[in-house]
């Protein structure tokens, strides 16, 4: 999981949401017309999704650390 994440670890957390809102548009679309497309931007929405929970995590947990 981690090697297929670390094309959006490099993002920022604007492209993160922007990548989540487009794909999540583009599996709406897909959805009645090809359901592994579907599927595929779905994959995307959960990465990005992932990577951002992730950093705010860790932030969270930083911050608990300092306080």
């Amino acid at each position: 999981m981690t090697t297929q994440l670390s094309q959006y670890r490099i993002k920022t957390d604007a492209e993160l949401l922007y990548i989540a809102k487009d794909a999540h548009a583009a599996a709406v679309a897909m959805q009645p017309i090809n359901p592994a497309a579907e599927a595929k931007y779905l994959d995307q929405v959960n990465d990005a999704c992932s990577v951002l929970f992730e950093r705010r995590r860790a932030a969270r947990r930083a911050a608990k650390k300092e306080a």
